[in-house]
């Protein structure tokens, strides 16, 4: 779950650093248009000295060079507040990852405190049944056999059967 919603996340910051690389040629489009038009003026304004030219043309450069200045402050406007989302979209992966890492650590505390309370009931349930088991201390064949029944309790010292050893013994 974490892992998708991860993926999602890191989607979307792709989508928006595309945005801002599509919004910044944008700026850099209309700042060279600017130029164009603020050199242009400059032109126009020595033949307006000169009278060559009418000042309404004057006028309309200038209102293309504010539009375009409106456009250019409008993308970098955009910019800065896709920066802003992709910054709280990192910040919401960091969280992701944490809480993810908090969880695993809380697991792993619970599951250590779990094997500490199993280990020692295992190693007593493995003594019990060490008490439990007869053994011979020595190979051989089994002869009178006195106890029949399993889970008989046997008295400390008791005989229980008598071995007769084989050759190899």
């Amino acid at each position: 779950q974490m892992a998708g919603a991860r993926q999602i996340l890191q989607k979307r910051i792709a989508e928006l650093e595309e945005q801002i690389e599509g919004k910044q040629a944008r700026v850099e489009s209309f700042r060279a248009q600017l130029k164009s038009t603020v050199d242009e003026k400059a032109g126009l304004n020595k033949l307006l000295k000169a009278g060559l030219t009418t000042k309404p043309r004057i006028l309309e450069l200038d209102r293309s060079a504010s539009d375009l200045q409106g456009l250019i402050d409008e993308n970098l406007g955009a910019i800065a507040g896709s920066r802003q989302t992709k910054a709280e979209l990192e910040s919401q992966i960091a969280q992701l990852t944490n809480e993810r890492r908090a969880k695993l650590s809380a697991m792993l505390i619970e599951t250590q405190a779990n094997l500490a309370d199993l280990v020692p009931k295992m190693f007593a349930a493995q003594a019990m049944m060490n008490r439990a088991e007869v053994r011979a201390p020595y190979d051989g064949q089994v002869m009178d056999l006195t106890v029949f029944s399993t889970g008989a309790i046997v008295a400390p010292g008791q005989t229980i059967l008598d071995i007769v050893p084989t050759r190899n013994s």
